[in-house]
């Protein structure tokens, strides 16, 4: 520590001004709080010199003297405060205003010591005390942030203007001999306080620049983090999609349809559910593929999923590619008949569509068969046996010339 009061302070990466900033700053806040206390001690002190003064306490006392001095450490506190307050503590920091509140800074310092130095040299002649200077002396040093080299120049300043002039004020020889010594040592100590202060404060500013800078940078990780299991959120639920996902038609797969029956399940457990299934199969789509090819067959595929998935609306219906060119619809809590009037309009926007199939022996276009089936179930084995009811009923609609609806129990 001690060693570190003599050493040069280095500012890293071009802090300097920041930390000029920040020092004048402090110096401003805690300034004003000596100024209040000084303006209402020296206010108390011009009092009791004016009652004094008034029924003529001491005429050896120097009254004037001493109220012109307390008068004038109150007005230039007084405005120090104003100023401080009202101007520079709202100023824009620039290299010009930072000196020249700078020197202001200097100014108050050196006036405050010069005024102690003034009043201890009136004192001599009458209690011979260095009281006022010493006071004046630590205030400074612990109110005042300043450089090593700064301070040293206002301390031996002050040691050097009162050495040499409490001879011409103190004709006593052994006391001025003990007033040296003691300004002297305290002197030095005052600068090895405000030199201590000055260097705590620097490497408040230093750990503090470190403690944003890494703030910055954990932000920075977290911001990035967050970012990356963003990303990787949605991958895994593109991923999960595209596990369930028919990539052809944007339909479920059978992966999905088990998910989806497992969810129903679980949130029913205990209970009964009224489960209805359509079945549906394109017909003749064999033909259509060796005929047209598979690029064109897939274009059928898409254009009916899309066709479904326009007419299945409701939030309980569940649609999926059940196979090659079979899929299948899940709906739950559903009124039969309007289930089977969903079945007739696929069966008819299909034909709708207008897919020329002329290799289909029903028929000029491309047609579907469908099969639908109603049952309670409570567990899986119960949707199992339903949607083998719904591909029986589908085998009707096949076996009696396609292109029609079958529906059973």
């Amino acid at each position: 520590m001690l060693k570190d009061l003599f050493k040069k302070t280095v500012f890293p990466d071009d802090t300097k001004k920041e930390f000029t900033v920040q020092l004048l700053k402090e110096n401003f806040h805690r300034s004003v709080i000596l100024g209040y206390a000084v303006m209402f001690f020296e206010s108390i002190l011009i009092t009791i010199n004016l009652i004094s003064y008034f029924r003529h306490v001491d005429t050896s006392y120097d009254f004037i003297t001493y109220l012109l001095m307390y008068i004038s450490m109150f007005t230039v506190n007084m405005f120090f405060v104003f100023m401080t307050k009202k101007k520079f503590l709202k100023i824009k920091w620039t290299e010009s205003s930072m000196k020249i509140m700078s020197g202001f800074q200097l100014g108050y310092v050196f006036f405050m010591i010069g005024w102690g130095l003034a009043i201890t040299m009136l004192d001599q002649r009458l209690y011979g005390q260095i009281t006022t200077f010493v006071v004046n002396v630590a205030v400074c040093a612990i109110t005042f942030y300043m450089s090593g080299l700064k301070s040293f120049f206002v301390y031996i300043g002050a040691l050097i203007v009162l050495l040499t002039g409490l001879p011409f004020f103190q004709p006593n020889t052994d006391i001025l001999i003990g007033h040296y010594v003691n300004i002297s040592v305290f002197c030095f100590l005052a600068w090895i306080v405000c030199r201590m202060l000055y260097v705590n404060f620097y490497r408040n500013f230093t750990v503090n620049r470190e403690l944003e800078k890494t703030n910055i940078v954990l932000q920075t990780q977290y911001e990035l983090n967050a970012m990356i299991n963003k990303k990787l959120y949605e991958l895994n639920k593109k991923l999960a999609d595209l596990s369930i996902k028919d990539e052809l038609t944007g339909l479920d797969n059978r992966r999905g349809l088990n998910e989806f029956l497992d969810n129903l399940l679980k949130t029913n457990t205990g209970k009964s559910i009224d489960l209805s299934a359509i079945m549906i199969d394109i017909d003749f789509f064999k033909l259509y593929n060796d005929n047209y090819g598979h690029l064109k067959g897939d274009e059928v595929l898409k254009k009916i999923a899309g066709v479904i998935k326009n007419i299945v609306e409701n939030n309980s219906d569940f649609t999926v590619r059940f196979g090659g060119e079979e899929f299948l619809i899940i709906s739950y809590n559903n009124d039969r008949q309007n289930f089977i009037k969903t079945a007739d309009r696929i069966k008819q926007a299909v034909y709708d569509l207008g897919i020329v199939h002329q290799y289909s022996p029903i028929g000029k276009y491309v047609t579907v068969s469908l099969g639908v089936a109603f049952s309670r179930i409570t567990a899986l084995q119960d949707i199992n046996h339903l949607i083998e009811k719904a591909d029986n009923a589908l085998y009707v609609s096949k076996n009696e010339g396609r292109n029609k609806v079958t529906v059973v129990g």
